[in-house]
């Protein structure tokens, strides 16, 4: 409470008409009306929060490090540093693939987008890229050593990289390099290539979508000794999935579907890497070379699978552990099925008929379904789904990256 007129005491939305929070305390400028506290900021004066800490937490009314994209909504979040990307002008390009007055275009406006992801200059520490939808694919990026580029989705339909025109790698992460993508769909490769190739960097994919043919080998995503985040995204009929060796690997809120022709198929876990899953669904990937959904490679590996929905055919692993290949089921639903039908089978048992790759638990009233109260959150856990509704924190929820409607 604070002294407000005639000596009385009250809340913050009570002070003079002379006097704000700021006059208060210079460290709590805003007025929290609900609770009549002044704070360091609230959702509607954040003035106070900026450079390393440019969120205000809307629980605790601290400004805090962003972590999502649309905190930074004039450029894209840093979110490593835990800073928005610089918001001038000059490091801000746009993209639209195209084979039209190309020569012409300056890349500074949606209108002048540049046709291709290799015309935009990254000589700066940060740079982002808005990503339009095109007639042409904007083909391969590279980001180079010690560069951190954010590629992002500009307006509200799905840009695709469509890589067979490529010939290589559609997206390369240099060593000391970081790469933000939100929003993008990436479809095919070459038949025997890869989506993404982080090599000693740092890789961080935000709603966006893996996309393969069924026939091709080509990996989605190959990273080695690199930091690696995948949220709320779909890696659907891919030739390979996941090959991550040492380094670390996150995966909240995804979708691994449908996976595997040639090499191996969800997961190839090599040598020393650290792997958390968490509030995924993994289901109906193929057998390739003896594994269908975790194949470990070497040995060092200590993987969680946390709160996931897991639909294996057998067998579904190949990790041991006096192999020194850690694998560890926490929560969740895990079942190895003898065939693809069984797995069709037991995945409508599961599921409503999945929407775009999208499956959703059943929530029937008149029963229970076997996802119900298998997943249980801790500190660490993501507080959103696929489509960030809440998950429940304080009692048990569904598993997968999905919670029911």
């Amino acid at each position: 409470m604070y002294c407000v007129a005639g000596g009385q005491c009250g809340p913050c939305s009570s002070l003079p008409v002379d006097k704000t929070c700021t006059d208060v305390d210079a460290s709590t400028p805003a007025c929290d009306e609900p609770s009549g506290h002044c704070v360091e900021c609230t959702e509607d004066q954040a003035q106070a929060c900026s450079g390393s800490t440019p969120v205000c937490d809307p629980e605790t009314h601290i400004c805090v490090p962003c972590t999502e994209h649309s905190q930074c909504p004039n450029s894209a979040c840093d979110i490593q540093e835990g800073e928005c990307f610089p918001e001038e002008p000059e490091l801000i390009f746009y993209v639209q693939g195209s084979l039209s007055d190309c020569q012409n275009k300056d890349g500074k406006s949606a209108q002048t987008a540049f046709c291709a992801l290799a015309d935009v200059p990254l000589e700066e520490p940060k740079t982002t890229i808005r990503l339009l939808p095109g007639v042409t694919s904007p083909l391969a990026l590279t980001v180079p050593e010690g560069k951190a580029v954010a590629l992002v989705r500009e307006g509200m339909q799905i840009p695709e990289i469509n890589g067979q025109a490529i010939g290589g790698p559609t997206l390369v992460v240099s060593p000391g390099a970081r790469l933000y993508i939100s929003g993008i769909r990436l479809r095919y490769s070459t038949p025997t290539g890869y989506m993404v190739r982080c090599a000693a960097g740092a890789f961080y994919a935000h709603d966006s979508i893996w996309e393969g043919n069924g026939t091709h080998e080509s990996k989605a995503l190959e990273a080695s000794a690199c930091d690696t985040f995948i949220h709320r995204s779909r890696i659907v009929r891919c030739g390979s999935g996941i090959q991550a060796s040492s380094g670390t690997l996150l995966v909240e809120n995804s979708f691994i579907i449908q996976n595997g022709v040639g090499g191996f198929s969800a997961f190839n876990l090599l040598n020393t890497v650290k792997a958390r899953i968490t509030y995924s669904t993994i289901g109906l990937n193929k057998v390739i070379n003896g594994v269908s959904t975790f194949m470990c490679t070497g040995n060092g590996q200590n993987i969680t699978v946390r709160n996931s929905a897991v639909v294996g055919l057998a067998p579904l692993t190949n990790c041991k552990e006096e192999m020194g290949q850690i694998l560890v089921f926490e929560n969740g639903m895990k079942e190895e099925v003898p065939d693809i039908a069984a797995a069709n089978n037991l995945m409508s048992q599961w599921f409503n008929p999945p929407q775009l790759d999208v499956y959703t638990p059943k929530n029937d009233e008149q029963g229970v379904d076997p996802l119900e109260g298998t997943a249980m959150w801790e500190e660490g856990d993501p507080k959103f789904d696929f489509f960030k509704a809440a998950i429940p924190t304080d009692a048990p929820s569904f598993a997968g990256a999905r919670q029911p409607f």
